[in-house]
């Protein structure tokens, strides 16, 4: 379709045009719920409860400070997602924040700790949802947050590829236009 003698023709929409709206909207969405992580991780290690004070059976410290440095974390991280360009450094650190998510769940799985997490009491208490519940969405999470930056980096993939065939195509034609022989073997 490059190649057509239309030049002015515009580019049939591709994968490539939904990448960039998809992508931007899947770094953005997942920065914002970051934020609101956040605000309640924040709003829950100010509160008084003796739940806070148990240490956690993976890190060692105590459930407030493990609220404190997560919420902070995930402030920096959405931070960096809101100020980068690069959707494919967005999606890289979106996917380390699941991946983390996974071994931080992981870790506690192998340590056979009590369910449901204290973590999930605390957050459960602060906004009245279960903790079941929290649970539940907390698996959800981490399955948006990796399958969502896997597809996001191949999507990115498959626009840079196909950018680079049509800039290829486009110089190609531009050559063949002007009538300019390649060099014979």
């Amino acid at each position: 379709m490059i190649c057509s003698k239309n030049r002015n023709a515009p580019l049939p929409k591709s994968s490539w045009q939904v990448c960039g709206t998809f992508c931007r909207a899947y770094t953005l969405f997942t920065s914002l719920v970051l934020v609101v992580m956040t605000l309640v991780m924040l709003a829950a290690s100010l509160e008084d409860w003796a739940l806070l004070r148990r240490r956690d059976a993976l890190l060692g410290v105590t459930i407030r400070t493990v609220l404190i440095v997560a919420g902070l974390l995930h402030l920096v991280i959405s931070g960096w997602v809101f100020a980068t360009r690069d959707v494919v450094n967005q999606a890289l650190l979106l996917l380390w924040v699941g991946v983390n998510h996974l071994v931080y769940r992981a870790g506690l799985a192998w340590l056979k700790a009590a369910t449901p997490l204290p973590i999930l009491r605390v957050l459960g208490m602060k906004v009245g949802i279960p903790a079941r519940t929290l649970d539940f969405c907390w698996k959800l999470w981490m399955a948006y947050l990796v399958i969502g930056s896997l597809v996001v980096l191949v999507l990115a993939w498959r626009r840079r590829k196909r950018l680079a065939t049509e800039a290829f195509f486009l110089d190609w034609r531009k050559t063949r236009e002007k009538g300019t022989n390649l060099p014979s073997a």
